[in-house]
């Protein structure tokens, strides 16, 4: 039996005005509901909080304006400690790993991606569900949160 439940999206994103846009084209283009996020620690402290995150999509780089400049969360950080805590929530069981999608803000080299990718496989534990987008292409992204979900079950 199906639950009738819609999926739902955590987006992080540290400028509000893409936050806002991107919720808007998840929510009403795609059909989800979306969950927002500013920074990595609330979206962390919602994702912990909430029993129904079924995708967090983040940017890679933003800074906490209450740290010192020097210290930087990003979108990688975040999915190991997601990862983290699935992995404490399950007890000792196979955890239930929620998709994780990385968006940047600008292009990159092959190297450069290929770099990333390793850093975010790592801290994915190697569960196969996190995914790096580059240059936040809202084609790109409906395809494969689509495809993440396994098709066009909202």
């Amino acid at each position: 039996m199906s639950s009738s439940r819609k999926k739902t999206i955590l987006l992080i994103d540290s400028h509000p005005g893409t936050l806002d846009a991107m919720r808007l084209f998840l929510h009403e283009d795609l059909g989800y509901d979306v969950i927002t996020a500013e920074n990595p620690l609330d979206a962390y402290d919602i994702f912990k909080a909430s029993t129904h995150i079924d995708m967090v999509i983040t940017d890679l780089h933003r800074e906490n304006k209450n740290l010192q400049a020097s210290e930087k969360d990003h979108g990688i950080l975040l999915c190991q400690r997601i990862r983290d805590y699935e992995k404490k929530q399950a007890h000792g069981k196979k955890p239930n790993h929620v998709p994780f999608i990385v968006q940047t803000q600008w292009p990159m080299s092959s190297v450069e991606q290929d770099l990333l990718e390793g850093q975010l496989r790592q801290a994915d534990k190697n569960a196969g569900k996190c995914l790096l987008i580059p240059n936040k292409n809202l084609e790109v992204l409906e395809k494969e949160v689509e495809r993440m979900f396994g098709g066009r079950e909202k």
